[in-house]
């Protein structure tokens, strides 16, 4: 028996080849390009019995994004249709194969994927130790540079949960009854209020919170209720909570030294969502460009694949000429982003008292009546 995470399982089953990519070994796995997979000594720490688990439980055969990780055998060929020979892709986690996508194969763009969670992606030319990330790995989304990942652990589906639990029926008829779908209904009124006019803060950690704490025993709380308190008004004081947790992870790359000139957007709310695009446009207080590529991560799994079959040397090259650059642009609105200032401090204070040791209730309530 072998430890194969699904994907390159998948290349064992097409190819034959059992191999290891460079994606998923570094993000998931502890591996990385300078040092290879932790020692042996460490492993037998964990366990005495994984003392020799690199080469025998799990695959040291690393395989690169600029070349094929195998070709498919007769039975592969029969099972996807395709030639026998036909080389096949390194695979790539999917939100990291949008990077090409979208044209960011070099240090200074911030690459944000907003569906039903949040990841931000950047690279640099440098190697910085940093906490409250994810990972960050060299060769593993462009060769030649370090790229660095961080992302929330929930962002849309709070959302979808809020309106599937919380919402009262009243605003579900009256959307049904327009023939509008909720979401843009809660967005028509959300939209009305001006910043801070919902007197709400919310704690986006209903799923725990993965940057930039780490901490997944975490949950969420709503601040400021009162009975005049409204759906849109829960509705907005979530998405900004969101956005607020989305800068907590821009401000730690900033703090650690990352070089951040420009700001790509992309996923179902990016291209959906114009509430939620200005506010993070106005609460980061950066131009964010939405792009024009749909469907990102299979864009990108293509640009790996010309590289594979030796259509381009590269994916910087490839990303060059099939990548998509432009897409509509949000600017920050300068009352708001003195407006969501003010707030933001408030998320921080809160974000920190309730996340870093002041107040652990939002821990202990789990288990607090056990």
């Amino acid at each position: 028996y072998m430890y194969l995470n699904s994907a390159d399982w998948i290349v064992y089953l097409l190819t034959g080849e059992l191999t290891h990519s460079v994606n998923f070994a570094g993000y998931k796995e502890l591996w990385n390009a300078e040092d290879g997979f932790p020692s042996s000594d460490f492993f037998e720490a964990l366990c005495p019995k994984m003392k020799n688990i690199i080469g025998t439980k799990i695959c040291d055969k690393m395989a690169t994004l600029s070349a094929p990780a195998g070709y498919l055998t007769k039975e592969g060929a029969e099972l996807v249709g395709l030639c026998e020979g036909t080389p096949v892709a390194t695979p790539v986690l999917d939100a990291h194969a949008s990077m090409p996508a979208l044209g960011i194969v070099d240090e200074g763009t911030c690459m944000v994927i907003l569906g039903t969670s949040g990841v931000y992606l950047l690279h640099s030319s440098e190697k910085k130790e940093m906490t409250g990330v994810m990972g960050y790995v060299k060769d593993g989304i462009v060769e030649g540079l370090y790229s660095y990942e961080a992302a929330q652990s929930t962002c849309g589906d709070h959302l979808e949960w809020y309106i599937n639990n919380a919402l009262p029926a009243a605003y579900a008829e009256d959307a049904k009854a327009q023939g509008v779908k909720i979401h843009k209904y809660l967005r028509e009124k959300a939209k009305k209020l001006k910043v801070g006019e919902n007197r709400l803060l919310y704690l986006d950690w209903q799923n725990g919170n993965r940057c930039v704490l780490s901490d997944l025993d975490l949950t969420g709380a709503l601040f400021g209720l009162t009975l005049q308190t409204r759906p849109e008004d829960i509705y907005r004081a979530m998405i900004e909570g969101t956005v607020f947790g989305g800068k907590m992870i821009f401000d730690n790359f900033v703090a650690n030294g990352i070089k951040i000139d420009r700001l790509v957007a992309s996923g179902g709310i990016a291209e959906k969502d114009e509430m939620f695009m200005q506010i993070l446009a106005d609460v980061l207080d950066r131009e964010i460009t939405v792009s024009s590529a749909s469907f990102s991560g299979a864009k990108g799994s293509a640009i790996y694949a010309t590289v594979a079959a030796g259509i381009y040397s590269n994916v910087r090259q490839a990303s060059s000429l099939l990548g998509e650059t432009e897409g509509k642009r949000y600017s920050p609105i300068p009352e708001n982003v003195e407006a969501y200032k003010k707030l933001y401090a408030e998320y921080v204070r809160l974000h920190d008292y309730f996340g870093r040791g002041g107040n652990s209730i939002l821990k202990r309530l789990k288990n607090i009546c056990d």
